[in-house]
Formats: structure tokens, sequence, C-alpha cells
């Protein structure tokens, strides 16, 4: 996802503004009053960046961030396990 949101997210009318913002313009990640022109058009000569920009090393620092968030002890722990879970039956 972190990727996805880094260099895939594609134009499309209903896009947050936050996303529609251009990596290059001073701003950028706030929200405008106004939102950002959504250019539609197949083959633009240069076609506008979306989503957030962040570099490999972003990308990569943001990751192993987001993996420190989980607490395996807690996500082993069987008092805390689906409850909808039936025993298998011998």
């Amino acid at each position: 996802m972190v990727q996805f949101y880094s260099d895939r997210v594609l134009a499309h009318p209903n896009l947050d503004a936050v996303l529609r913002h251009d990596a290059g313009k001073p701003g950028w990640g706030q929200a405008a009053g106004t939102p950002a022109p959504v250019d539609l058009t197949m083959g633009a000569a240069q076609p506008q960046r979306f989503g957030v920009p962040m570099s490999s090393r972003e990308r990569a620092d943001l990751v192993s961030f987001l993996k420190t968030l989980t607490d395996w002890e807690l996500v082993r722990d069987p008092r805390f396990c689906d409850p909808f879970v039936r025993p298998r039956a011998p």
C-alpha cells in the first residue's frame, strides 16, 4: 500500500485534494480550499503526479516503522483468538 500511495495513484474526479497536489509544488499535502483540477486526458505531454511523494528510502523507513506497531505477543495470545472459530470434531 505504501508504494501504491507513493507512485501509483491515478487521476479521478473524486480523488482527495491532498493526493492531487503535485510533489514539486510548495504546500504539498495541505488540503486546499479549492481542489486542484484533475486532467483526465490520455497522452498528456507532462503527466501530473498524484499521491504521496516518497523516496525508496522513505518508503522502506515507513514500512519498518509500521512493523514496529504489531504486538506479536497480543496477536498470538489465545485469550484474544477468534470467538467464532469452533474446535474441530475428533
